[in-house]
This record gives C-alpha cells, sequence and structure tokens, in this order.
C-alpha cells in the first residue's frame, strides 16, 4: 500500500473526530512527506501551521498510524 495525500488526510479526519481535534475546516493544516536517515521509510505528517506541531504521522507504505519521525 502506497499512500498519497488525499489519503492521509481521509485517515486523518477520522482521527481528527476520535480525538476531539478541530476538524479542517476550523485549522489549517499541511502535509509533510519526510524519509530521514535512521527511520525505517517515508512518513506522512498532519501538521497545525498555526503551531508547526505535527499531530499525525502514517508510515507512506504501510498506511500504520505512526509517532512523529522527528522524535
Amino acid at each position: 500500500m502506497q499512500l498519497d495525500s488525499p489519503d492521509v488526510f481521509v485517515r486523518f479526519e477520522g482521527f481528527a473526530e476520535d480525538n476531539e481535534l478541530l476538524g479542517p475546516d476550523d485549522i489549517l493544516y499541511d502535509l509533510e512527506l519526510v524519509n530521514l536517515e535512521g527511520t525505517d521509510g517515508p512518513v506522512w505528517t498532519v501538521v497545525d501551521i498555526s503551531t508547526f506541531e505535527r499531530i499525525f504521522a502514517l508510515d507512506a507504505v504501510s498506511g500504520e498510524q505512526v509517532a512523529n519521525p522527528y522524535e
């Protein structure tokens, strides 16, 4: 499975609803695709652009939710 950006936003909407986060209409979010050295592979992160906090991350290949790759 390889995720593209629309897939990530669909998964994030479910995560946001489950965690009572404000939705995309209330806060502006951005996506970042990173493949950092020393990690298992590429990761999509959803970033709150008002705080630059990474609030959701998915393995770009498996689609599994993962930890923030920067932590």
